[in-house]
């Protein structure tokens, strides 16, 4: 994870969503604490269920929790698509399509210093033209140098995004899979 050189990496077969949350916890033991990373999955987008806020007054109180420039979140949600549906903008952040909500997370992520993006099942939701706005994200952040470490079933979106696979099983280190670029 500390190499820039590692791009995208896909956890197969078994605790995959509890890797994702100890990482983002920092509780691996030597995961550097320098790396700054963040989390965009089922359970946070869950939580987005109960919410009252606007999308707007959504990504304003994540830009004001992380201290970054309120300028930003624009900047993110354009990013996330939500440029071309203004209409979105004052909706209810709990009335959002399961499509949006990740979009949403995803746009909150930028308001981040990050290095490592943890994304858990990022196409759940996601009509064929979000999953391919989200393949040429994911490509755009790992040309910019942040890794993303993604957790998914479907395949045809890993087989366009992956640089490395890792398979693991009852904790151990099974496989690491080199893929050529995408």
């Amino acid at each position: 994870v500390r190499s820039r050189r590692q791009r995208q990496m896909c956890i197969r077969d078994s605790g995959k969503t509890t890797l994702l949350t100890r990482i983002v916890q920092r509780d691996i033991y030597g995961f550097p604490p320098e790396l700054g990373c963040h989390y965009v999955g089922c359970h946070e987008l869950e939580a987005y269920q109960e919410l009252s806020d606007t999308v707007t007054e959504f990504m304003q109180k994540a830009a004001a929790a992380t201290g970054c420039d309120e300028a930003l979140v624009g900047t993110a949600l354009s990013s996330a698509g939500f440029d071309e549906r203004p209409d979105l903008l004052q909706q209810r952040v709990s009335q959002l399509s399961g499509g949006w909500r990740m979009k949403l997370g995803i746009a909150k992520s930028e308001l981040f210093s990050r290095n490592l993006l943890l994304l858990d099942e990022p196409t759940n939701h996601l009509d064929r033209s979000s999953v391919l706005w989200l393949q040429a994200y994911l490509k755009q952040l790992a040309a910019s140098g942040i890794t993303v470490c993604i957790v998914s079933h479907d395949y045809d979106f890993l087989a366009e995004v992956l640089t490395r696979v890792i398979n693991f099983h009852a904790l151990k280190l099974l496989s690491l899979i080199h893929i050529s670029e995408p």
